[in-house]
């Protein structure tokens, strides 16, 4: 937690995180129902 609050930075980081990873499932599922549309 050096150099400013470590939960505001942690939630920050983890809001990030999923996003990520939540578009990566989307385009995957998307790829997946139509591999033309690529």
């Amino acid at each position: 937690r050096a150099g400013g609050d470590g939960g505001l930075e942690a939630l920050r980081v983890l809001k990030r995180r999923l996003s990520d990873v939540i578009y990566q499932a989307l385009r995957a599922d998307l790829n997946a129902r139509e591999p033309t549309a690529a």
